[in-house]
């Protein structure tokens, strides 16, 4: 089964809504879940600034996409 399941968490909130001011606080502990989950890789933590411009290339690097 060439299965690969891919989860990201939505964005924190955006600008103007009732928890953005909090959020604006501590924007340097904000962080996206980004997680790939394929049974022929090792499991690893990768704790790398990134953005969601990232998501697209590493998904497609993992898959084989060159």
């Amino acid at each position: 089964q060439e299965t690969v399941i891919v989860l990201v968490s939505d964005h924190l909130a955006m600008k103007h809504n009732a928890k953005s001011s909090t959020l604006e606080k501590h924007t340097s502990d904000r962080r996206m879940t980004f997680m790939i989950l394929d049974p022929d890789t090792d499991s690893k933590t990768i704790s790398k600034l990134g953005n969601t411009f990232d998501l697209g290339p590493t998904v497609l690097g993992h898959i084989g996409f060159r």
